[in-house]
């Protein structure tokens, strides 16, 4: 039996999980293919990327334009800590956004299970990094037609 935080094989199937629960049971008589190969690992990535570099470049803008106003006239004892706070700001959110570009562009190795129903996709990269994807292409090929691309190191 292999087990990572998102998906159990066991003899009777593969459990996936959703929402922190065992939600779903797929039995390999109702497996069409399984596919092992290299993807995103986010579900959303193109959304996950713009939404990246829409905070990225809108808050580099507002540090450049705050640069060129600074005006050290402004700042008094009082006022200091609210025009740090106003400069910190921009800075925040500028490194938020590059760490959603870099999570959008993260890859790793994806199973794919296709079944009549539909296709269900779940993120192996614990088990890629461990080296047990040929344990799993194994186990499945006794019971599934399986298919990993050339990327995935078996």
């Amino acid at each position: 039996m292999i087990e990572t935080l998102f998906v159990k094989i066991n003899d009777t199937g593969i459990y996936l999980k959703h929402d922190f629960e065992w939600d779903l049971h797929i039995y390999f008589n109702e497996m069409d293919a399984v596919v092992i190969r290299k993807g995103f690992v986010v579900k959303h990535w193109i959304l996950l990327l713009l939404l990246g570099l829409v905070i990225s470049c809108a808050s580099l803008i507002s540090v450049v334009e705050s640069i060129q106003k600074f005006d050290s006239s402004f700042i008094t004892n009082s006022g200091i800590r609210l025009y740090f706070l106003l400069q910190f700001v921009p800075w925040v959110l500028f490194i938020f956004g590059l760490v959603l570009i870099y999570f959008s562009l993260r890859r790793g190795a994806i199973l794919e299970i296709y079944t009549e129903y539909g296709r269900h996709k779940v993120s192996i990269k614990e088990i890629e990094k461990e080296m047990k994807i040929g344990d799993i292409v194994q186990f499945l090929n006794e019971r599934v037609k399986v298919t990993v691309d050339k990327k995935i190191q078996v």
